[in-house]
């Protein structure tokens, strides 16, 4: 009997062992799984992002190309009409239409609700201060 004792007491330690591996792999597959999970997660907010985007583009391009058709079937327009145009069109708060000078940028027409402060274009922009 004391033999089987024995034998019982070293087959605990076995058994531990293995429960421990277990409950270490376990571990480290819900591990592994949350982390692709959240990749994943990720990867479908950057697409759905970038997805509205891509519609806010093609409905810009879409408005600009009915703005041009609009001043071609009409004819020649004001400029104020042709500011106040493109601003409702891109629902923009305040647009100006700027001519380059000697020192800068002169305001030839401006439409919207803020007044146009400050004047900024693109650094490739000849004249851009």
């Amino acid at each position: 009997m004391a033999e089987h004792a024995m034998l019982q007491l070293e087959a605990r330690p076995q058994r531990g062992r293995r429960a421990k591996a277990l409950r270490s792999r376990t571990k480290v597959r819900r591990t592994r799984a949350a982390v692709v999970g959240a990749t994943v997660g990720l990867l479908i907010d950057i697409l759905a992002r970038h997805g509205l985007q891509v519609a806010r583009s093609q409905t810009e391009a879409e408005n600009l190309a009915r703005l041009v058709a609009d001043v071609i079937a009409d004819g020649p327009r004001t400029q104020t009409e042709l500011v106040d145009a493109v601003r409702r069109t891109f629902d923009l708060d305040a647009i100006a239409l700027l001519r380059p000078t000697e020192t800068g940028w002169q305001t030839e027409q401006a439409a919207g609700s803020l007044p146009v402060t400050r004047n900024s274009c693109a650094p490739s922009l000849p004249n851009c201060a």
